[in-house]
Order: C-alpha cells, then structure tokens, then sequence
C-alpha cells in the first residue's frame, strides 16, 4: 500500500490545517479482500460490539438489583483475532456530573465501552519515531 501525496487536500482557517486525503478506496488497496467483505467483516463488529454492550447492560442491572453493596460491574468478551483483543463493558450504579446548562448536580447509571484490539494500533515506538523527527524539523 502507498499513500500518494497528491491525493491530499488542504485547508486552513485560524491557524488550522485540516487535511484531508482524497482516495476513498486507499483502505482496501493493498489485499486481495473485496470491498464487499471487508464491509461485512466491520458490520459483523459492529453488531456483535452493540449486541455485547446491551448483554452487558442487561446482566449489570441484573447483578446491581439484586446486591445493593455492588456498585461498579465489568463485563469482558473477546474480540478480533488476537487473543489480546477484547471489549470492556463497565457499568456503574450512579455517578454525580454537573449539568452544563445550569451548574447543578444530576446522578445517573453510566456504561462505557473500551475496544482493544491491538491489531489495528500504531505502535508506541513508532509514535515516538516520528514524534522525534517532527520535534526536530520544527522546534530546532
């Protein structure tokens, strides 16, 4: 796969740079994979992301109704093809926020989702690479 630079486009408005690239089959260059099951394979974890959010919304009120000393359920299913990859589910009985609008306090269950799947990361290492060359065109 190569990323050909007279596909971006940019814009600049305050200070700001957005850019954009411009190829929309850049993603599915590359593989021998078709468009159409590629499509398939991100709205199978989609679904299956979704459904094990509401099981775990489900089995949480379940756990935290019937013991009140519980306060904060995690739930953890595997994801992806590595053994690594998984999604968190957390379920909390109630927390405080202040609301935007007026200042004052509203409690409410709150439910997070986390997806890791270290197959789909950039690296740590590679972050800082080209972190450093950047530090070192700009700021030098």
């Amino acid at each position: 796969m190569a990323i050909d630079a007279g596909k971006f486009e940019v814009s600049k408005t305050e200070g700001i740079a957005t850019v954009k690239y411009n190829d929309e089959n850049a993603f599915y260059e590359g593989t021998e994979l078709s468009k159409k099951v590629i499509k398939e394979v991100f709205d199978h974890a989609h679904s299956y992301i979704e459904e094990a959010t509401k099981a775990a919304a489900e089995q949480s009120t379940k756990i935290m109704s019937e013991d009140k000393d519980i306060d904060k359920v995690v739930v953890e299913y595997p994801y992806g093809v590595s053994k690594r990859g998984q999604v968190n589910v957390v379920a909390k009985r109630s927390q405080t926020f202040k609301s935007p609008a007026d200042g004052t306090e509203v409690t409410k269950s709150t439910l997070g989702v986390t997806v890791k799947d270290p197959l789909t990361k950039v690296s740590k290492s590679k972050i800082q690479d080209l972190t450093k060359e950047m530090t070192a065109t700009l700021l030098s």
